[in-house]
């Protein structure tokens, strides 16, 4: 099932309304439309050096699938969530549970609208107490 906005408006106002979550919108072939000031706070890369670039490629993303896997099941889900590893600019990786959203805009199609939590505090703790 997707979700239905009416127009690039309406897409705009909602990462407007949204700017400070990590949100990035993005076509299924990976590139970046829409990178909100979340994403450059925790990635560092300023939105003019994010936007045109393939998001997997950009943030060096570790999958847990193939990603055209992960887009067949957006297509005909709505949505995919999972956990993958990101690359911020300064080289740290981060653990990230994301949620990968279709928006049917219509003309020009589907974007995917992708919610990152960067987990990796959570992670390094839950790591510390196995090793315990």
């Amino acid at each position: 099932m997707l979700e239905y906005a009416t127009s690039e408006t309406d897409l705009n106002r909602i990462v407007r309304m949204f700017d400070g979550a990590n949100l990035i919108v993005h076509g299924f072939d990976g590139v970046i439309q829409r990178w909100t000031s979340g994403c450059e706070q925790l990635y560092g890369w300023s939105a003019a050096e994010a936007m045109g670039k393939v998001v997997h490629e950009l943030l060096d993303t570790q999958l847990p699938a193939d990603v055209e896997k992960l887009r067949a099941e957006v297509r005909t889900k709505g949505f995919w969530t999972g956990q993958v590893s990101h690359r911020r600019k300064d080289g740290v990786r981060l653990a990230i549970v994301t949620r990968w959203t279709a928006l049917d805009l219509g003309d020009p199609g589907t974007l995917i609208v992708q919610s990152n939590n960067d987990v990796t505090l959570m992670q390094q703790v839950e790591d510390e107490l196995r090793e315990r």
